[in-house]
């Protein structure tokens, strides 16, 4: 069984409007509400791609309730702790010419229900494979990934990784399955110094480490020591939501169906090329689409 966990979820509500003026009323065009948030995102690409998971995390108040709901009316299932106090997190992204991001604050979690989710993770059986990664609320320790894979790893539980920084460099001791790193946000244009730090992160432990050079390319350190690279022709559109989420499940979703590393990252690329021409998390369908196009070679 796939788990991904999710400690600052957000309900995304997406409003489009022509223009926005400060100071007077502005009528939107169109708008959508989404359950955000990197394991959240997995969970679902990974449905999408017939593979079940458990996604777990934090929620609170009314808006975390409506989050449970529209997350079982889409088929996912959930194992999430309810917050005492404040409420799960509005995230308002405005789409126009120059498009703007209000990001609620996260509510507080107490050390009560820290433990409670360390006890939860406990459970986790030997073999199961525990997705995480994103931002982490104010009130929680920004250590808690390093103790959660504390919990799990001498549980022979798999971990897939999605974080950058310290919290990158803390996992690779552990040996995750799977980890990203942030090569095409960091707007790198050495391709050989981006396949340097994913070989350095594979040879201090990582066994696959993943990273987009750009909308269509992205490169795989694999266990068995081969440099892979897959190609998919969509436009430039990486920085979209859910790409990433996108391409982690696809990986995720090969290991789970035994593909080799080639067939890995070919799906993995598909899944994010999909979610970049949707503007939304990738579905079946498109990613099916887009498999024949992508191209593997070797590096």
């Amino acid at each position: 069984m796939i788990y991904t966990l999710t400690l600052n979820p957000a309900l995304d509500y997406l409003v489009t409007t022509p223009n926005l003026s400060l100071g007077t009323v502005n009528r939107a065009l169109s708008h959508d509400i989404r359950f955000g948030g990197k394991g959240i995102n997995v969970s679902v690409v990974l449905k999408n791609l017939g593979v079940s998971s458990v996604a777990m995390g934090f929620l609170a108040g009314s808006t975390g309730q409506a989050m449970r709901r529209g997350l079982k009316n889409i088929g996912l299932r959930t194992d999430f702790i309810d917050l005492q106090n404040g409420f799960t997190r509005i995230n308002i992204k405005i789409k126009n010419d120059q498009p703007m991001e209000i990001h609620g604050p996260p509510p507080e979690v107490t050390s009560k229900e820290i433990e409670e989710l360390i006890k939860r993770l406990a459970l986790i059986c030997p073999g199961d494979t525990m997705v995480f990664g994103g931002n982490v609320p104010d009130s929680v320790s920004s250590d808690i990934y390093t103790r959660i894979m504390e919990t799990l790893s001498p549980r022979q539980v798999l971990l897939a990784v999605d974080a950058q920084g310290k919290t990158l460099a803390n996992a690779l001791p552990f040996k995750p399955i799977l980890v990203r790193l942030d090569g095409y946000s960091q707007n790198a244009q050495n391709e050989n110094n981006i396949l340097d730090q994913a070989i350095a992160a594979r040879d201090k432990g990582a066994q696959n480490v993943i990273c987009a050079l750009s909308a269509h390319e992205v490169i795989l350190a694999a266990f068995d020591r081969s440099l892979l690279k897959a190609q998919c022709p969509v436009s430039d559109q990486w920085a979209k939501p859910g790409v990433n989420d996108s391409m982690m499940a696809g990986f995720l979703a090969g290991l789970n169906r035994g593909l080799d590393s080639a067939d890995c990252l070919k799906l993995a690329t598909a899944s994010a090329a999909a979610a970049s021409e949707l503007d939304s998390l990738a579905t079946r369908s498109k990613i099916e689409s887009l498999l024949a196009e992508t191209i593997v070679t070797e590096v």
